[in-house]
């Protein structure tokens, strides 16, 4: 993180753009202690790589999981306005229906226990108009196995825990 690289001509590389990839697991960002030292070090450290009076670009893939942990901080533009942080959910907009939904998800439950998911995709492409009514994926092509839609996969999500879903 710190220093730079002396070429044998004598110039100074340093970097213009830096990835930081997840920088927190759970244990950092339920831990004040060590979000404040994760803090400092992009602060001060990462975000000085390119020298005195130079630019860095910053790309930071992130999840916030705790409230005011490091990804919080970075996309919190009153605190980081040199930032330009953007957020984004599994949905753009969640269905119309979700009493629907409860039922569909009883039906897959089911099916988790028994392993075989053929009930559950049989009626959600029975019920598909109705389930998928004001729902946007985000990511359309995020479908997992055993959803054969983006907004039944978050939906299965969303099912199985909501803490994580939201």
């Amino acid at each position: 993180v710190r220093g730079s690289k002396v070429m044998q001509k004598g110039e100074t590389l340093r970097p213009g753009l830096v990835l930081l990839d997840d920088v927190q697991d759970d244990e950092v960002a339920h831990s004040p202690t060590q979000v404040e030292r994760y803090k400092r070090t992009i602060s001060r450290s990462v975000m000085g790589m390119a020298g005195s009076n130079k630019r860095i670009s910053l790309v930071a893939p992130c999840t916030c999981i705790a409230p005011h942990d490091v990804a919080s901080w970075m996309l919190d533009q009153r605190q980081n306005p040199h930032l330009r942080g953007k957020t984004s959910g599994v949905l753009r907009s969640m269905p119309k229906n979700l009493g629907e939904w409860d039922k569909y998800l009883q039906i897959f439950r089911a099916c988790q226990i028994k392993e075989d998911f053929i009930e559950s995709t049989a009626y959600f492409e029975e019920h598909r108009e109705v389930l998928l009514e004001g729902a946007e994926a985000s990511w359309p092509e995020s479908v997992r196995p055993p959803a054969i839609h983006a907004v039944q996969a978050a939906m299965h999500e969303y099912g199985n825990d909501p803490g994580k879903f939201w």
